[in-house]
């Protein structure tokens, strides 16, 4: 089961998808924090479907006890199942996919996107937000990752701290692309909607409101993804 966004002819569920661009729609699986729902990232769902890409949240993982292993997998299929519907003339996305996928993820799930993206080559780039390190090491398979890849971290996240956290992952990457980003003030549990789970493991006060950093998020994140995965020279600048 997933969260699934995608750029469509009319807003509401179930409306058919819109006409791609010429490379078709990049494909996009975010994992979510511990447990914390899927649905907690609409306010980002929303805004990369509008923004041309097809996004599904796995909702597996959700356990007190998550195989971290076997979510990084849910991550890895779900990149390979959005570009196979590309290829199947059953599917309402045939013909409209990208050949290019990202593994996202924030918390426990952005630490599961660098073990999808270490595991399937395929994995076209990885991008997470507060990426907690897992069991098995995300920073020890970071070795195995050349893909392109985003890491932010909150400069108040008593959750993941950076330098226990993103910062050796960053450091331990074998991309020559390969971008950390610390936000001032921002904390672990805003970058997603108001969740109690999350918020009573966060004992840091955040320096900056949770639309603040959201937005702040995604206005750096989008031309990293446009350059990424849609070639776009001019998000490189």
């Amino acid at each position: 089961p997933v969260d699934l966004y995608y750029p469509a002819t009319a807003s509401g569920p179930n409306q058919p998808p819109a006409t791609p661009p010429p490379d078709g729609f990049p494909a996009i699986a975010f994992g979510h924090g511990y447990l914390m729902p899927a649905n907690v990232y609409v306010w980002l769902g929303l805004r990369l479907a509008a923004d041309g890409f097809v996004v599904a949240m796995p909702r597996t993982g959700g356990e007190i006890f998550p195989s971290h292993a076997t979510f990084a997998l849910d991550l890895a299929f779900v990149c390979r199942h959005l570009r196979a519907l590309g290829d199947d003339p059953s599917s309402p996305f045939h013909g409209r996919m990208s050949d290019l996928a990202a593994a996202m993820g924030h918390s426990m799930g952005g630490g599961c996107s660098v073990l999808a993206a270490a595991g399937d080559p395929t994995v076209s780039a990885v991008a997470n937000l507060a990426a907690a390190e897992t069991n098995p090491s995300a920073i020890a398979v970071c070795q195995l990752i050349s893909a392109p890849a985003l890491l932010f971290a909150g400069q108040n996240d008593c959750v993941t701290p950076p330098p226990d956290h993103q910062i050796p992952m960053y450091d331990a990457l074998a991309s020559t692309w390969r971008t950390l980003i610390t936000l001032d003030g921002a904390s672990h549990c805003q970058f997603a909607a108001y969740n109690l789970a999350c918020d009573l493991g966060e004992a840091c006060t955040p320096g900056i409101t949770r639309e603040a950093q959201q937005d702040l998020t995604w206005l750096l994140l989008r031309p990293w993804l446009h350059a990424v995965l849609r070639d776009d020279a001019a998000a490189r600048l």
